[in-house]
């Protein structure tokens, strides 16, 4: 198995829907 982490390389900046489109996307392909 593996870890898909937002703890490096999502600033605070970051829009709050591209890191929402990111877990949903991972959630998506790989639940």
């Amino acid at each position: 198995g593996w870890v898909c982490g937002l703890g490096h390389g999502v600033l605070p900046a970051t829009p709050e829907g591209n890191v929402r489109a990111f877990v949903d996307t991972v959630r998506e392909r790989f639940a």
